[in-house]
């Protein structure tokens, strides 16, 4: 491998076709079309045994290494011809585009599949781009736009792969199309800021490192609120505890990742079944490993015939005790975390007196967290 030169575009300097496709290559990465409605195929309005190829423009990369990209392009319909069916059995025919160097040519080619009762299409020849597939059915003596399929990608760039771009202003007219999250790469991405603006407009996300926001009101009155997006989880099966122990227990057997200096709003709704097994004061608590719990508010356990309160660990307990009664109910819990250091938010429950039939936490059960700001956010939007 060596540096090619002379470099692209110098003055007065001889360059080879190779180096105009090398230097088309370090902004588009790989074969596509180059704008969504290019070379689009279609069936006819009178559908027959053609169909439409749209004009437009198209990338298609070299299959032979370090020679580049080629562009070419369509500058009106052109109509393909899909050769008689097969009187038994269907076949997928493929439209594609294909280059061929040492001609200096480009055409459009219908590759006919082979008959069969499980047809698969041709595959796409080297230096060529892949338009449509066609199904066309046994005996088939028109193709309907329910026959075609769309192969085209968008071709990828390597200019705006991972980069910010310096756009300043104006106005999109056209529609937006991003490409496919990958298992590296992310369709979109908001740049976190620690500053908001200073006059909220109607329709704008910002976002700080700990959430995003957006500004639903076309004013800008209310200013900006937390956009919607949470943690969830929830049972699939019940959970039954462990029998016999006063020691604090997984309420769903999972844990969730937290960041560190941020706040989450918390709410839980705990389906359970249990039976006391004595009158002794039993009390329960809810609590976390890994996370400190503050400020949470607890509802009542709904079908029980005696009261039950929910505390947090430290706090007086609230007592319940009727001896081998089995109860069901729901505890509704809610609250914040206020994070200082990253840690794992584990929801744990925990009775003070020993049963010899396990607390069985239902499927029905489940957990929602969600970041609203940093570590000590009181307030979102424009309170007064």
């Amino acid at each position: 491998m060596t540096l090619k030169t002379p470099p692209a575009w110098t003055q007065g300097g001889t360059y080879t076709a190779q180096s105009d496709r090398l230097t088309a290559q370090g902004i588009i990465s790989a074969t596509g079309i180059l704008g969504t409605s290019s070379l689009a195929v279609t069936a006819q309005v009178s559908p027959n045994m053609t169909v439409n190829i749209a004009s437009g423009w198209a990338a298609i990369l070299s299959s032979t290494s370090n020679n580049g990209i080629y562009q070419i392009y369509n500058d009106a319909t052109v109509v393909a011809t899909i050769t008689t069916a097969d009187a038994t059995n269907p076949r997928i025919d493929r439209i594609v585009a294909t280059v061929t160097d040492g001609s200096n040519t480009v055409a459009f080619s219908v590759l006919a599949g082979t008959p069969a009762a499980s047809p698969s299409a041709p595959s796409t020849p080297s230096d060529s781009i892949s338009l449509a597939t066609v199904a066309v059915a046994a005996g088939a003596t028109s193709i309907t736009s329910g026959n075609i399929t769309d192969t085209r990608v968008v071709a990828s760039s390597n200019f705006v792969t991972g980069v910010a771009l310096p756009l300043a202003g104006g106005t999109m007219t056209g529609a937006l199309t991003l490409t496919p999250s990958t298992a590296s790469v992310a369709p979109i991405k908001l740049q976190s800021s620690a500053t908001f603006l200073s006059s909220p407009t109607g329709g704008v996300f910002e976002y700080d490192s700990n959430t995003a926001y957006f500004t639903p009101n076309g004013s800008g009155t209310g200013g900006h609120a937390v956009l919607p997006s949470y943690y969830f989880y929830a049972l699939n099966a019940d959970r039954t505890l462990t029998a016999g122990s006063t020691t604090a227990q997984s309420l769903f057997g999972v844990g969730l990742p937290l960041a560190a200096s941020t706040t989450y709003e918390v709410e839980m709704n705990i389906s359970a079944t249990v039976n006391y097994s004595s009158a002794t004061s039993n009390t329960l608590k809810i609590l976390s490993s890994g996370i400190s719990m503050s400020g949470f508010t607890v509802g009542s356990f709904d079908t029980l015939t005696t009261t039950l309160n929910v505390f947090l660990a430290g706090t007086a307990n609230a007592i319940i005790s009727t001896s081998g009664t089995l109860k069901t109910g729901s505890i509704i819990v809610k609250g914040l975390i206020r994070t200082s250091s990253a840690g794992t938010f584990t929801p744990q429950i925990q009775l003070s007196a020993i049963n010899t039939t396990a607390f069985t936490v239902l499927q029905t059960s489940w957990i929602k967290v969600t970041p609203v700001g940093n570590a000590t956010v009181t307030n979102v939007g424009a309170w007064a």
